[in-house]
């Protein structure tokens, strides 16, 4: 009858521990980047939601400002109405107020002759 060796079944164990051992520690590797890559994600999400809320702070305000010109509007269209009414009861209604018109190039020349001189 042959019996095994006791070397080669400590030789077994060892590396029977070992491969445990190696899978452990690869198991705990994986999970720390999944980990890893959760943290990353969620400071992704969190810029992304601290950029949002500065939008929507500043579409808050737009909206705000545009509700206080258009408050003005119903004011200014019984301004105009009172004014035209106004104007509509005079006998001899004013002559109308004339634009002036100027050229540009003329403006433009005279400024530059003013900076060369």
């Amino acid at each position: 009858m042959h019996r095994q060796s006791i070397a080669s079944r400590s030789q077994f164990g060892q590396s029977s521990a070992q491969s445990a051992a190696t899978q452990v520690l690869r198991n705990k590797k994986k999970e720390y980047e999944a980990i890893s890559a959760l943290e990353q994600s969620c400071a992704e999400l969190i810029s992304t939601l601290e950029d949002m809320a500065t939008d929507l702070n500043t579409t808050a305000e737009a909206t705000i400002a545009i509700g206080k010109a258009m408050e003005h509007w119903t004011e200014m269209f019984q301004i105009l109405s009172i004014s035209l009414e106004a104007l509509s009861a005079q006998d001899h209604p004013s002559p109308p107020n004339r634009l002036v018109r100027l050229s540009l190039d003329a403006l433009q020349d005279k400024q530059t002759d003013e900076k060369q001189g």
